[in-house]
């Protein structure tokens, strides 16, 4: 579960390529087959919700794309976990969490 922390921690430059769908399929694959209970991962995006929004700094770049990445993680794992309702409230809440700061 360190996996996501991590990836922010050492996150130099914006995902390319489609890795945040990548990544949030792993974690759904995880969840999906029990491997990750659905516990431990709602508290996992809690954490790192609370996280990104700690590091936000108004004139560092990179704080604003690691919150960019991570609103297209909880976009990804929204439409994932479709059939999973309580967990996307939770999804829906931190997406609209970041509307909202953003102003829109």
């Amino acid at each position: 579960m360190q996996i996501i922390p991590t990836i922010f921690k050492k996150m130099d430059a914006p995902f390319v390529d489609d890795e945040e769908q990548r990544l949030a399929f792993a974690f759904y694959q995880g969840v999906k087959t029990d491997k990750i209970a659905l516990s431990s991962f709602i508290e996992l995006i809690n954490q790192s919700d609370v996280a990104r929004y700690q590091e936000l700094q108004k004139d560092d770049l990179l704080s604003w794309r690691k919150l960019s990445t991570w609103l297209r993680l909880l976009q990804n794992w929204y439409f994932f976990f479709d059939a999973t309702k309580d967990l996307q409230v939770i999804l829906k809440e931190k997406i609209t969490k970041y509307y909202t700061e953003m102003g829109y």
